[in-house]
This record gives structure tokens, sequence and C-alpha cells, in this order.
């Protein structure tokens, strides 16, 4: 197997079951370079989402009026405008629709991290499907990644420590013990 990026990013995550892990602690993790703190902005500016959304309210006006007329033409483009325009605001915006940042590097990080994550779960499934499959449905990525696995697994890692998946559960649920 080659030594993957994401293959010490699964390592980090399998090490810290039910843990969340910052996508850019992953990032510095490997490579033990200083993480950046800037950004260039907003990828859309306030007036731009408001523009774009008050041009989405106008489409679906004149969706509705032509819908009303059985013009299919001008449905048809101004559907097509509204399908690019969401998917522009989709690309600025992020959950909540807050405005994503560019050049974030918490961004970054989670592009990358998830992006060499996926790319070890498939080398891994080429070699061993059921881990592949195993992985692939307990790695949660993100700006904030983790491992999230169904049951109870004991792993040992490449640091010679063994490393248990058992979630405690909360103190509410607990049964208190006499």
């Amino acid at each position: 197997m080659p030594d993957l990026k994401g293959l010490w990013h699964l390592r980090e995550l399998l090490g810290r079951p039910h843990q969340p892990v910052a996508a850019l602690s992953l990032i510095g993790a490997w490579n033990d370079e200083p993480l950046p703190t800037a950004d260039t902005g907003p990828v859309l500016d306030r007036e731009a989402l408001r523009q774009y959304r008050r041009r989405l309210a106008q489409l679906d006006d004149e969706l509705d009026a032509a819908a009303l007329r059985g013009d299919r033409k001008r449905q048809a483009e101004r559907t097509a405008e509204r399908t690019a325009l969401i998917e522009e605001l989709k690309r600025a915006t992020g959950l909540g629709g807050r405005p994503r940042r560019s050049g974030s590097p918490a961004d970054k990080a989670r592009v990358n991290v998830t992006r060499t994550i996926r790319h070890a779960i498939r080398e891994l499934a080429s070699r061993a499907p059921d881990l592949g499959a195993h992985l692939e449905q307990s790695i949660v990525t993100g700006v904030s990644c983790s491992y999230e696995p169904r049951g109870d697994i004991v792993w040992t890692t490449g640091r010679d420590e063994v490393v248990r998946s058992e979630r405690t559960a909360p103190a509410s649920e607990r049964t208190p013990s006499l």
C-alpha cells in the first residue's frame, strides 16, 4: 500500500473515536508546518448575496407567470438561470446560508483532508472491500472530522497503541451505580 496522506489522517481519526478533530489539525499533524490564519474575504459580499436572492425571487415570479401563460420556452430559460444562480449560491455559502470565505484555511483544509481521506479509503477498499465499506460509513469529513463506528471496534494503530471505539453514554443516560 502506498504511503498516502489520507492514511495518516485516518490513523489520527481511528486513534480518537467519537472525537471531532479539526481538518486544520489533521493537515498540521501531517506536515508540521505553521497553519495559515488569513483568508481573502467572503466569496460573495452581502450586497452580492442580496442581489442574487432578489433575482431568485424575480425568477420565481417570472416562472409562475410563464406557467400560467403556458410559455414553455420562457419557463426553460428562467429555470436554467435559476439553477445557475442556486449553484453559485451553494458554492458561495456554507451551512445555514452563511457566506463562505475565499481562501479560508479551514475551508482549504476541509477540501484537502476530505479528498485525501476519500482517496485512501478507495485504495483500501480495492485491497480490503470490507474495511473500505466500514470506513466509508464511519468516517465523517468536513471542517471537523471524526470516526463514528456503529459498533465497538478495537484498533491497533501504527503507534503500537490499542484504541477502543466504545462510546461512553452521556451522564444523563447512565444508570447510577449503588
